[in-house]
């Protein structure tokens, strides 16, 4: 795909991938860091993904291979942010019991989107002949994604105001 896309050579490609590692090294760093800062997590995890959905949205539309290859990086960045206070609001959300019951159901519902998401890849790449349809698919997921973590922020800050 990024050769599709950006023309690279497979050591080019190579090194954006390195590249893009090293940055999302960074962005995991930063966002965990600021996320235990500020002592919030939920927006800590929503603009990540938000990002992540506008870095589709440019790797869908963009026909530029230095508009898509940044986005690439951003994309990766982004991900990395995530993975950085995903598990951690489980934690804080449910009751301590309760915790492995919802990282399994996480992690099955994550399992699930993996066998899935790449054969409706492939069925979108089959019908159209390019990978755009594919990464504008993938747009709606992590919007959805951003507009649960909002509710699930929301209902936390209720539980601590009624506990206060």
């Amino acid at each position: 795909m990024l050769r599709a896309a950006t023309g690279l050579s497979p050591g080019a490609i190579g090194a954006l991938v390195a590249v893009s590692g090293v940055g999302g090294a960074c962005a995991m760093l930063f966002n965990g860091w600021h996320s235990d800062l500020k002592r919030e997590r939920y927006l800590h995890l929503a603009a990540p993904l938000a990002i992540q959905a506008a870095a589709f949205a440019v790797m869908a539309f963009t026909h530029s291979p230095p508009a898509f290859a940044a986005a690439y990086l951003v994309l990766i960045a982004a991900n990395f942010a995530v993975a950085a206070v995903f598990w951690l609001a489980p934690g804080e959300m449910l009751d301590p019991r309760s915790v492995a019951v919802a990282v399994a159901a996480i992690n099955g519902l994550g399992q699930l989107g993996s066998f899935a998401m790449p054969y409706a890849w492939g069925l979108a790449r089959d019908a159209t002949g390019d990978f755009h349809a594919g990464m504008l698919a993938l747009i709606a997921p992590y919007l959805i994604a951003v507009g649960i973590v909002l509710v699930l922020r929301q209902e936390h800050r209720r539980r601590l105001r009624a506990a206060a």
